[in-house]
């Protein structure tokens, strides 16, 4: 099994999708299940654009070379 940086799991951004609307849920707010899913795939896209941006910020940022 290859493994993956937290932030490209679909699985953790699923459950903060679940947990933000259930509070939500428990606010009066209701959330469909296709709105759930377009925010775990925004969430998701987000989270792997955080993910170059800290890989060229270390690049940068590095003293030294990759062999």
């Amino acid at each position: 099994m290859e493994s993956k940086s937290w932030y490209r799991s679909k699985t953790i951004w699923g459950g903060v999708v679940m947990a933000l609307c259930y509070s939500a849920g428990a606010g009066g707010v209701q959330v469909t299940a296709e709105e759930q899913t377009r925010a775990v795939d925004m969430l998701s896209a987000l989270g792997e654009l955080a993910g170059l941006i800290m890989v060229v910020i270390g690049r940068v940022r590095a003293s030294g070379s990759i062999k």
